[in-house]
């Protein structure tokens, strides 16, 4: 199995390998797996925490936008010639958090669709995972059936050498 450059998953038989080689083993496939499963599961933590502190401060930008709005209105109501410049200072505040909000729901949205993305690979690479533990079950349950049959075999030759013996010695 190998990524085609659109990162599609490409299954097919061992002859079709493009190197040329023999693909690797179970061992180091399921090792490889288990590696980028892991790392996987780290970045999503990550992401979850990060996720996690955007919405905070998405909440907490949002719950100040709303106080900030509320005392600007109070303030434009009562507003005096001493007062308009603070009025100003209040706004340029409102309006550069409203762009501060802006920005976090946009990177909360981006890093979303980033643990999603993770998650999707995280559900193909344990996917995978199973197929080889299945696939390795079935070499196991094989290497006992050729081992029962190397068995038989000897057991079939040592008889064979008996018969062979004995047939020589009844020659002569």
């Amino acid at each position: 199995m190998r990524c085609k450059s659109d990162g599609q998953l490409q299954r097919g038989k061992r002859s079709e390998w493009t190197n040329g080689n023999m693909p690797p083993t179970k061992e180091a496939l399921m090792t490889k797996l288990a590696t980028q499963h892991s790392e996987f599961l780290r970045e999503y933590a990550e992401l979850r925490r990060v996720a996690a502190v955007m919405e905070t401060r998405a909440t907490c930008a949002d719950a100040r936008l709303r106080e900030l709005s509320v005392r600007l209105e109070e303030r434009v109501e009562d507003a005096s010639d001493e007062r308009t410049g603070r009025i100003q200072e209040l706004t340029q505040q409102n309006e550069r958090m409203h762009a501060e909000l802006a920005a976090i729901r946009i990177e909360l949205v981006d890093r979303s669709r980033v643990i999603a993305d993770q998650s999707c690979r995280i559900t193909e690479l344990e996917a995978e995972l199973d197929r080889v533990k299945r696939s390795e079950e079935g070499l196991k349950a094989q290497r006992q059936h050729d081992q029962q049959q190397i068995k038989a075999l000897r057991s079939s030759i040592r008889a064979l050498e008996r018969e062979l013996i004995s047939s020589t010695t009844n020659r002569r």
